[in-house]
């Protein structure tokens, strides 16, 4: 199996940054290679796909991934597993927020209203139809919302694991420091403890 191409925009959030490279590289079963570079300043997504366009090999799948994750050394296993399974799954998502909306329940997934887009494992084939990822920002319109509202449109479905410590989020605040919510606060505070990751 060719490795899985994984993209992560870095930030200046060194402890987080390194926890998830370290967590990453714990990952046992399935072959990965890492893209990263330091990229907010020019917008992240801008950098998430240039970072694209610079993997060097035929790849068939595709991870992108903020710098401020956490992931079970099985993560990567599982999820190819499910998206393998499940061809009518177009993107699957690592993590979920108890604000989306679950609107079907499947064998370790939840089929959702949107996968939060810190976290995707999506086919070459979806995102060359649909890629790049959106760079504009638009007030109350999301890139990761779009993205996925773009794959319901023709039908695809989006999807997130059911485990929510295969992969944890641990930023509570974004890179321009925007914090969160406290409902959503406490899920990833809950989360972190339960894996014994590093929040901030």
């Amino acid at each position: 199996m060719k490795p899985v191409a994984i993209v992560m925009a870095q930030s200046h959030r060194v402890k987080l940054t390194n926890q998830t490279v370290y967590s990453l590289y714990s990952t046992g079963f399935e072959p990965f290679k890492l893209f990263a570079r330091t990229g907010m300043e020019d917008g992240e997504m801008k950098t998430v796909n240039s970072l694209i366009k610079s993997i060097d090999y035929d790849w068939e799948w595709l991870v992108r991934t903020d710098d401020d994750m956490y992931f079970d050394s099985k993560w990567l296993l599982e999820m190819m597993i499910v998206i393998e399974k499940n061809p009518d799954i177009w993107l699957l998502g690592g993590c979920r927020y108890p604000t989306h909306k679950i609107l079907e329940k499947r064998n370790s997934i939840y089929i959702t209203d949107i996968a939060p887009g810190n976290h995707w494992l999506i086919s070459r084939r979806i995102f060359e139809k649909y890629g790049p990822f959106y760079e504009d920002y638009i007030p109350g319109q999301a890139e990761d919302v779009r993205f996925c509202q773009a794959l319901q449109k023709d039908g695809g479905k989006v999807a997130v694991m059911s485990d929510p410590t295969l992969v944890v989020h641990c930023g509570l605040t974004n890179t321009k420091g925007r914090g969160r919510g406290d409902f959503v606060k406490g899920y990833m505070t809950a989360l972190t403890e339960v894996v014994g990751a590093y929040m901030e």
